[in-house]
């Protein structure tokens, strides 16, 4: 196999939970060699559900073996003196320190930046947390939903008339984890030329609040407040339609009159050849009349059916997809887009892939590690720690 991308790196993986995890578990996929550090409870998000048949148990998490695959696993106590000592050794040989604690935390504990630099100069370390170092709210708690709406994407979904919604998923952790990666590894780039490290501070209301410019726009040019986006379209035969085995995103794009004509190619329904519905200005002055007519035709096929008939006649729809439609889709089959993983505890499960392709140096996905796997092996093979001193540190609660 090809080595990755970031093969010759060696990362510190500190962090908790999603951002950092998900910023480290891609540099491992592309071949970087992650030490996943754990406080010897283990990352919180072993506590985090879907479990695996719905057993809580701490090897069972999907959130903790998604977000940290291809990582070896240590145990770490940062709290006691030993365990700091060791963290600065493991940090003299590496590129890339990950961290997401609480502003603050390290350096009580001597392990600030300035402490790491001066064991290893040339180290990036990168820090995710909610609102950054310094500010007046980098000492706050922040959800995902509280990220989500102080980045100000939550003012920009739901119906206009009603409260602001938030998409699904933990859209900000990841994002934030992502524009984590890009940041590290422009900071690596900059090392090449200064042959210095640096701190890369991430914050993840800051990672969402990078996607409204949009909005920041209108309002400082024009003095002008986006309303929010409801579901259904600002035009007839457009938005999220209930069809037969689930919805459809339907798009006539009605202000093309050649658009509309192939709609009403694929209705095959003479009414839609009414002189009201021969312009946009009429299609739009008309659209719940259009809607009683499409949404009949909708409801007696399939969402599939209803996608493959309007391609054929270059119509935009497209369909919800549902978790079994994202594993059996042909196009991220044909791509091998999911990948199988397998655990000791759960047996083969498939996991999202990487979101690109490289033709040189390809994603290497690798299950997530147990608790403390790999003690023995970094702690001996690599520190030079006996077995009797890794059960003595084991017994003082330093891992």
């Amino acid at each position: 196999m090809a080595e990755g991308a970031l093969s010759s790196l060696r990362v510190l993986d500190l962090s908790l939970d999603i951002p950092g995890p998900y910023c480290a578990g891609v540099m491992a996929c592309l071949g970087a060699e992650v030490l996943k550090v754990e406080p010897p409870a283990g990352d919180p998000s072993r506590r985090a559900g879907p479990f695996y048949q719905d057993d809580p148990h701490p090897e069972k998490s999907g959130l903790y073996l998604y977000v940290n695959q291809g990582k070896q696993g240590v145990t770490l106590n940062l709290e006691t003196r030993a365990g700091r000592d060791i963290l600065l050794r493991l940090a003299q040989d590496a590129d890339i320190v990950v961290e997401s604690f609480p502003p603050g935390y390290l350096a009580s504990l001597g392990l600030a930046y300035t402490d790491l630099e001066r064991v290893n100069p040339r180290l990036v370390l990168t820090s995710v947390t909610p609102f950054g170092q310094d500010g007046p709210y980098r000492d706050w708690k922040g959800t995902e939903i509280v990220n989500y709406a102080l980045g100000g994407q939550m003012s920009q979904f739901g119906d206009p008339d009603r409260e602001p919604l938030k998409t699904g998923g933990s859209i900000a952790q990841f994002f934030a984890g992502m524009m984590a990666f890009s940041a590290t590894m422009t900071a690596l780039f900059a090392r090449r030329i200064t042959e210095v490290g640096q701190q890369v501070d991430v914050s993840i209301t800051e990672a969402i609040a990078s996607m409204v410019e949009g909005s920041t726009s209108s309002w400082q040019y024009a003095g002008q407040v986006n309303s929010r986006t409801p579901n259904q379209g600002r035009s007839a035969a457009e938005g999220q339609y209930r069809c037969a085995d689930g919805f459809v995103q339907v798009s006539t794009v009605v202000g093309n009159n050649a658009s509309f004509q192939r709609f009403q190619q694929l209705m095959g329904d003479p009414r839609l050849g009414d002189p009201r519905f021969a312009t946009p200005e009429g299609r739009m002055e008309h659209r719940q009349e259009i809607d009683a007519l499409l949404q009949p035709w909708l409801s007696a096929r399939t969402k599939l059916e209803i996608y493959q008939q309007a391609h054929a006649l270059r119509l935009p729809f497209g369909y919800v997809c549902t978790t079994q439609d994202l594993l059996e889709s042909p196009q991220f089959q044909a791509r091998g887009f999911f990948v199988e993983l397998d655990h000791p505890f759960t047996g083969p499960v498939h996991y999202p892939g990487a979101p690109y392709k490289m033709s040189e140096t390809p994603w290497q996905a690798r299950r997530a590690p147990l608790l403390g796997e790999h003690n023995q092996e970094v702690y001996c093979g690599r520190l030079g720690y006996s077995r009797e001193d890794l059960a003595r540190l084991r017994a003082t609660g330093v891992i």
